[in-house]
């Protein structure tokens, strides 16, 4: 479709918020002459009535506007990230002539229209002027579509930490474990970065685990050995850490290599004590080498399309938890729970896998029967589904099995008729589901939500002799979150 040109001063100029920059906004445009500024947008409107003698109006209030092509509407937001969601409102209720900061242009994408809009943006703002060059009306695709984040080099991508797992070797205490639910060097990283206080405990967990030799080795590994492996731990924690903070492409250029096998990928080269470290340290995304085949496979285009035209139609905004898949790596309109991983899955994950190496000293999911009963699209039931539990799944929705198609999943995957022992709920707890507490002996209840949504889950569970164990404090979407697990008592 081909845009139509026009010049910044031929349009009658509408500002979009009434705060500080749009005042600033406002004071150099009016000193252009050439200039017609007709009025402020601001969801204050009913409180703000008129700023410098002129309206200031509600959404509601342009949408009566005619000859909308006339106005130029500038986003004077601070947070330039929602620039593109306000954009698209606006586009959606018939302007098109849009002055702002493209969220696609912002983290990189080459785009010279895009980029005139941004410079333009930043001439009135920071430049004090007011844009000379031509400039063009915005198109749907300007806003919302997905595009490839991962791809940074020819055949190096970076890959979602939550999906990354160990080497798949016979013999080894360490094999085909998830980095981030059950691989003990992401904990001992951890502790070594943050001077945990029971960094002591940690690092001799770890020697036990994944450095002690064979059974059949006549090694001393007691006194002088034990002290050398934790020293070689220390030395090799901050040489990594000076790295990272010297020259991370250190770990893109010596990235190590992966497959992808059975809707995961494992290491299959040497790095899991780079991988460990940068997951340790916060990343969300790990630098890896990988086949065009593996890596096409993950992409899956086609369900990606299916799945971008039903965002469209329904008009979905956010979506409650990060999706791994490179299409949703920046998505566009944000996700209420940005640190999902780290704070949810990673904490419950991760206890659940202790909770079984000390009973059994082995890792595995296998034997954890879990019903979901959360609303997050399906990111809990996969990832512990990718780990080798049992999940039965209440949201059947029709956007949640579509992403369970993205990542080859079918809706009775998540169906299990067993006994289940572990519960998995969130927020205002439902009727439903505390009756199903009081007529069921869970081991594990895990939860997340605001303290008050709560109560009536407490109530019950301290009948039943729960105990309660906290596991991180959060913000999501601007309330305060917390997490925990019930442990059924003995």
């Amino acid at each position: 479709m081909e845009r139509k040109q026009y010049r910044f001063y031929e349009k009658k100029i509408l500002i979009y918020a009434a705060g500080g920059l749009g005042q600033i906004a406002f004071e150099q445009l009016i000193s252009d002459k050439r200039c017609e500024i007709v009025g402020f947008i601001d969801k204050r409107s009913d409180v703000i009535k008129s700023i410098k003698k002129l309206p200031v109006m509600s959404i509601e209030d342009i949408e009566l506007i005619s000859n909308k092509n006339e106005y130029l509407i500038f986003i004077t937001v601070r947070n330039v990230f929602e620039h593109s969601l306000i954009a698209k409102e606006l586009f959606d209720k018939g302007f098109h002539n849009i002055i702002f900061q493209p969220y696609k242009y912002l983290v990189g994408k080459e785009d010279s229209i895009l980029g005139g809009l941004a410079a333009a943006h930043n001439d009135v703002l920071i430049q004090k002027k007011t844009p000379s060059r031509e400039l063009y009306e915005c198109l749907k695709d300007d806003f919302c579509a997905m595009d490839d984040f991962a791809a940074f080099e020819e055949g190096k991508v970076f890959l979602p930490a939550e999906m990354l797992f160990t080497n798949n070797l016979d013999g080894i205490r360490y094999s085909n474990l998830n980095f981030i639910a059950e691989f003990p060097a992401v904990k001992m990283y951890k502790a070594l970065l943050n001077s945990s206080e029971d960094l002591e405990n940690v690092i001799e967990e770890y020697i036990d685990i994944v450095v002690m030799p064979p059974e059949n080795c006549e090694i001393n590994t007691d006194g002088e050995w034990r002290k050398i492996a934790r020293q070689t731990r220390v030395d090799v924690c901050n040489e990594m850490r000076k790295t990272a903070s010297l020259n991370f492409d250190f770990f893109k250029k010596n990235c190590t290599t992966v497959i992808y096998n059975n809707k995961k990928f494992n290491l299959c080269a040497s790095g899991k004590n780079r991988v460990a470290f940068l997951i340790a340290s916060g990343y969300k995304y790990i630098p890896v080498k990988i086949s065009d085949e593996d890596y096409y496979k993950y992409l899956n285009i086609s369900m990606i399309q299916t799945i971008e035209s039903f965002i469209q139609e329904k008009n979905i905004k956010e979506i409650f938890a990060p999706i791994p898949h490179p299409f949703f790596y920046r998505y566009p309109f944000g996700y209420k729970a940005e640190n999902y991983v780290e704070c949810w899955l990673g904490s419950i994950s991760r206890f659940l896998s202790e909770q079984f190496y000390n009973q059994k000293k082995e890792f595995s999911f296998t034997e954890y029967q879990i019903d979901d009963y959360l609303r997050d699209t399906g990111v809990t039931s996969r990832f512990f589904k990718m780990l080798g539990a049992k999940v039965n799944r209440v949201d059947v929705s029709e956007f949640t099995c579509l992403f369970d198609e993205l990542f080859y999943y079918q809706k009775q995957d998540f169906v299990y008729n067993g006994d289940s022992n572990v519960l998995m709920c969130s927020y205002e707890v439902s009727e439903i589901t505390l009756s199903k507490i009081s007529n069921h002996n869970y081991q594990y209840i895990f939860y997340y939500g605001k303290n008050e949504d709560k109560q009536n889950l407490e109530v019950i569970l301290n009948r039943m002799s729960y105990e309660k164990i906290s596991l991180f404090s959060t913000i999501w979407n601007m309330e305060y979150v917390s997490g925990c697990v019930y442990i059924a008592g003995k």
